[in-house]
């Protein structure tokens, strides 16, 4: 399976991994590039052997000529599901 590597960010501490016990999985991250990255719906993560997709379009704010700001949450594939409404026909 091949796959392409559009960026590879370092992520500080402010980066939180978040699992509850009611299913709650996300990762929340926060970074700054000098270049714009199209981080777009379906673009992935590994953590902890687990992958995390975006869902949700990130937040990205231009702050300096050549710095962008970025917030992306990643959550479980399971978030997709939860998004789906069945019907009785």
């Amino acid at each position: 399976m091949a796959t392409n590597v559009t960026a590879i960010v370092h992520i500080d501490e402010s980066t939180k991994a978040i699992q509850t016990v009611g299913g709650r999985d996300i990762v929340r991250c926060s970074f700054w590039t000098n270049t714009p990255h199209d981080i777009t719906i379906g673009d992935y993560i590994y953590w902890n052997n687990k992958q995390y997709f975006v869902n949700i379009m990130p937040g990205v704010k231009k702050t300096a000529s050549n710095k962008y700001e970025y917030q992306v949450t990643f959550e479980r594939r399971h978030y997709d599901l939860a998004k789906v409404q069945c019907r009785n026909a």
